[in-house]
């Protein structure tokens, strides 16, 4: 079925709050990431949509016991 005029909800504001915190340098450890690789974890997904609405950047590897997250710029 097609339903217009449906908003998109905005990202976790869990994660949204952590990653306007971020610094350059800093990461974050997403440890319910296990379950997938890195590019499906959820927390990621979150941080790259708000850092192309606010200028960041993030990178994520898979490191033992989760994905972790990084803010590049």
């Amino acid at each position: 079925m097609i339903e217009k005029n449906i908003p998109i909800p905005d990202i976790s504001r869990k994660w949204a709050s952590i990653a306007s915190d971020m610094s350059v340098g800093d990461s974050y450890m997403d440890e319910n990431g296990t379950d997938s690789n890195a590019s499906g974890s959820k927390a990621l997904n979150s941080f790259l949509q708000y850092g192309r609405r606010n200028g960041m950047k993030f990178i994520a590897r898979k490191v033992e016991g989760g994905i972790r997250i990084w803010r590049v710029a």
